[in-house]
């Protein structure tokens, strides 16, 4: 589950322009499945993306994640992955 701020769509997109990508050390790139796109209850602010990780990449120890947003991109967060 990764969390965003300031997610804006144009007036034609909806969350099908989201996704998301994780990058490993050796700069292997992998487009990760979107589960889940919506604003979280209680703070319509923040945003919830939830992916699914691949076997593959499940115990890489560190990844950069990005969001992208009808092709912006969020900034780069590395997330260390405990096995």
């Amino acid at each position: 589950m990764l969390f965003a701020t300031d997610v804006e769509f144009l007036p034609n997109e909806n969350s099908s322009v989201v996704t998301v990508e994780a990058e490993d050390a050796d700069h292997n790139v992998y487009q990760l499945p979107v589960e889940f796109f919506g604003n979280v209850p209680l703070f319509d602010w923040l945003s919830q993306v939830s992916v699914s990780l691949p076997d593959a990449i499940a115990r890489k120890g560190s990844l950069q994640f990005v969001i992208k947003v009808g092709g912006v991109e969020s900034n780069r967060a590395v997330v260390n992955l405990l096995s």
